[in-house]
C-alpha cells in the first residue's frame, strides 16, 4: 500500500514513536510504501528556526536522514496535487 505521511507522522516516528497510536504502528510496516510531502520539509525548518522543535542536526540533513532511514521518498508533483477521492 502506498501511503503520503503528515509531517507529524515523520517527527513522531524519528523522535517519539510512543505518540503513535497502535493502529497507526501496524500501518507503518516495511512493506508498505511511505510518500512525503517537500512541504513538510519546509514545516520542520519553520518550526526548527522559530524554536518550537529541536532537532539534533541541522533540519534539511535530519529530514534526509530520517527519509533515508524509513526509506520515504518524496511524493511526485503530479501525486501531491491530485485531489482526495469522493466518500
Amino acid at each position: 500500500m502506498k501511503l503520503i505521511l503528515d509531517t507529524c507522522v515523520l517527527l513522531w516516528m524519528a523522535g517519539d514513536p510512543s505518540r503513535l497510536s497502535s493502529a497507526a504502528r501496524q500501518v507503518l510496516s516495511p512493506e508498505n510504501e511511505f510518500y512525503i510531502s517537500a512541504i513538510s520539509t519546509f514545516e520542520i525548518a519553520i518550526k526548527h528556526k522559530n524554536r518550537k522543535l529541536e532537532l539534533p542536526t541541522d533540519p534539511w540533513d535530519w529530514f534526509q536522514k530520517v527519509t533515508d532511514h524509513f526509506q520515504i521518498k518524496e511524493t511526485p508533483s503530479q501525486l501531491a496535487s491530485q485531489p482526495s477521492p469522493p466518500k
